[in-house]
């Protein structure tokens, strides 16, 4: 590859997209028509793997390298050493202009917000009608609302009848979305971000990189009425109803009738980020940055929608985290553009979003199509379920036994002759051994793995990268971290 100019690194995270949901990997609804086409000149990995089941843990290793038994950096009060995350020595090192844009707020002001990686931080803050009136999210607690005690702050503030209006407007965001102005929205679609992204991109001179991370299909789903192609509104309806998606489906409080209908919702959110994808594709591609610009599509992890394990039959796989490892919330799609690609291509084997640090360097350096394919073939995902003290926190409002919902998951992967992977499975002593032909076909071999899980993760040691562990975020950021079921 022979570029007069370093290449642009731009990963696009579509935060809580399984493979199983999107048209490019097969599904029946038409999810990601803009990826689909765009696969015919991107390489497409057909069995790429999230290395965590939950968000900040998955991001961690997508943006250090490591594995996750490798950083430990598992719930809030985890932080990293500085020199650790590859925007950091893009940025120090290379000379690039470096930009993050999110509502996510491990990226942009808690455990992954690192100052000295980012030239631009972008997240959004949204307004109230009557900024002067009660914040409504100052009463939610564990992801319930405090109707009593918010009624009482409303009647005591100088504002009482703006206060409620505020609430009103919390509560619309999940009721009617299309209906409310964007700037009261707490949460912003994904064309929020694609703007602010193409528009810092268009003042840089320089290499750069950058990071979108997409919120649109994290619960709650709230896609726009023009992507919202496949509600009729009872499912819209039916989610402003629910407190805790998490543990009101998976404590048995709600039938998982209702969470196979906010699957609707879902898709639509992954259609409405699709075609933001398209957007800054194309004005990339006018403004002649794509040909030089490794792009990398992808999700930190998938989601449940009341899939049953096969090694937890017992549990069945709700929205992700609850140490699950079940390959809804692990399969996840992988797109990729290398500077100076014109043809497309299809990948089987087995591919890790670990590889995103070196895979951008070694383009950087020059090299042609470096690959997310591990060079011994075998990609790892893990759950740290014992050590989330945020499930422990919730969990006892819904659930008296927590045990289903804390213990370790491992899962390896390896690559078969035949284009399909194997998988070897572990959930505290609970294992077993699964065949994987796609996104939509799975079937067990074995009820045990043979020892092939212990084989792999003796190799995996502590790196030594994490912080003391305290609390690095402030009360604001832990709010939204509440929201969106983080903390």
């Amino acid at each position: 590859m022979n570029l007069e100019v370093k290449p642009n690194v731009l990963l696009v995270i579509l935060d809580g997209v399984r493979a199983k949901s999107t048209s490019l990997h097969g599904y029946e609804r038409e999810t990601t028509p803009f990826l689909q086409s765009f696969a015919e000149q991107a390489t497409v990995y057909e069995q790429a793997r999230s290395p965590g089941v939950e968000s900040l843990s998955s991001h961690t290793s997508i943006l250090t390298g490591y594995h996750v038994p490798e950083h430990n950096i598992t719930s809030a009060d985890r932080t990293l050493k500085e020199g650790e995350l590859i925007w950091e020595s893009l940025r120090l090192e290379d000379e690039y202009k470096t930009g993050v844009f999110t509502e996510n707020p491990f990226l942009t002001k808690g455990t992954l917000a690192k100052e000295i990686a980012y030239d631009t931080i972008v997240n959004w803050q949204a307004e109230y009608p009557f900024p002067e009136g009660v914040d409504p999210k100052s009463f939610v607690e564990n992801g319930s609302p405090n109707i009593y005690e918010y009624l009482k702050a409303c009647i005591r503030n100088r504002h009482p009848i703006g206060s409620l209006f505020n609430g009103v407007a919390l509560q619309s965001e999940a009721s009617f979305p299309s209906l409310l102005p964007d700037r009261f929205r707490s949460k912003a679609a994904a064309k929020t971000y694609a703007d602010a992204f193409l528009e810092w991109e268009a003042e840089q001179s320089g290499p750069w990189g950058a990071c979108i991370n997409l919120m649109d299909a994290h619960m709650p789903y709230s896609p726009n009425k023009e992507f919202n192609l496949w509600d009729d509104g009872s499912s819209l309806k039916l989610q402003s109803k629910i407190q805790n998606t998490l543990w009101e489906f998976n404590c048995g409080h709600r039938p998982l009738e209702q969470l196979h209908a906010l699957n609707d919702l879902y898709d639509g959110a992954i259609r409405q980020m699709d075609a933001q994808i398209e957007y800054i594709v194309n004005r990339l591609a006018n403004r002649g940055e794509l040909e030089n610009t490794l792009l990398v599509v992808t999700a930190d992890h998938g989601e449940g929608f009341g899939e049953r394990s096969r090694i937890r039959d017992d549990t069945p796989v709700v929205a992700h985290g609850a140490a699950n490892i079940h390959e809804v919330v692990t399969h996840v799609p992988l797109v990729v553009k290398y500077p100076g690609q014109t043809a497309g291509e299809r990948i089987k084997k087995p591919a890790t979003l670990t590889r995103f640090p070196a895979v951008a360097r070694a383009t950087i350096a020059g090299e042609e199509a470096p690959s997310f394919v591990p060079e011994d073939g075998i990609v790892v995902s893990h759950v740290a379920g014992e050590q989330t003290p945020k499930i422990h926190d919730k969990i006892h409002d819904y659930c008296d036994d927590i045990s289903p919902f804390t213990g370790t998951g491992r899962a390896v992967y390896e690559p078969n002759d035949d284009g399909s992977v194997t998988k070897y499975v572990t959930w505290g002593t609970e294992s077993a051994t699964i065949r994987i032909k796609d996104s939509q076909t799975a079937t067990i071999t074995a009820e045990d793995e043979d020892g092939k899980v212990d084989h792999v993760y003796e190799k995996l040691t502590d790196k030594d990268v994490r912080q003391a562990d305290e609390d690095q975020i402030d009360d604001a950021t832990r709010e939204h971290l509440k929201d969106l079921g983080y903390a």
